[in-house]
């Protein structure tokens, strides 16, 4: 019951980012991202486990309330994990061997800074936050299920990209950032693992 409501405040929040463009439709791009997550699960700060790669979707929509500002949302999917930790911390079940695949559906917002203000191609940063919930956590070499710890999640997000005007309606966004969960999505003897990732992904987007 706790999952389909947390699900459908997820949808219903990014059905109303959506709606705002009603009014403000000229300063909208609409898209669709996808990309590759490299994640690895962090115990405390000292250790950390192999990297995973974990694909990366969702719906997107920016509002350009200037020619160097703007604002990006998206709901999607993405996928986490990890493997085996070198100093074969385990896990609760008390496995030290491991390759853990965690799932989540997300809802992120980022602002963005353009460093040219009309250009074919435009670099930009951005500092962001991503709300996630695990929808699921899986042992892919043994085949168990596992519980989160916290299926709750806010992450932090560095980016910086590229953004390829291709026409005068239609763009290209390439991205590359950094993300650190603040929740602790696994356990582990007497601790958690936080979920960290580096990220590549690719946008096609369309001015409404």
């Amino acid at each position: 019951m706790k999952t389909q409501t947390a699900i459908q405040t997820l949808i219903l929040f990014a059905s109303f980012l959506l709606a705002t463009t009603i009014s403000y439709s000229q300063r909208f791009d609409v898209g669709v991202q996808t990309g590759l997550t490299r994640s690895y699960l962090q115990y405390g700060e000292a250790y950390q486990s192999e990297k995973v790669s974990r694909l990366r979707l969702s719906a997107v929509l920016e509002y350009n309330p200037s020619a160097r500002w703007s604002w990006e949302t998206g709901f999607g999917y993405i996928g986490r994990g990890g493997g085996d930790f070198n100093d074969n911390i385990p896990l609760f079940t008390g496995s030290t061997e491991y390759q853990i695949r965690t799932d989540y559906l997300n809802v992120f917002i980022l602002p963005k800074f353009h460093f040219i203000k009309e250009a074919k191609l435009r670099p930009f940063i951005a500092l962001g936050s991503n709300f996630a919930y695990g929808i699921g956590a899986k042992d892919k070499d043994r085949g168990d299920t596992l519980k989160f710890r916290d299926k709750f999640d806010l992450v932090l997000m560095a980016v910086g990209g590229l953004k390829f005007k291709i026409s005068e309606n239609t763009t290209l966004e390439f991205q590359g950032g950094y993300e650190r969960a603040t929740s602790k999505a696994l356990r582990v003897v007497s601790n958690g693992q936080f979920n960290t990732a580096h990220f590549f992904a690719l946008s096609y987007k369309q001015k409404l």
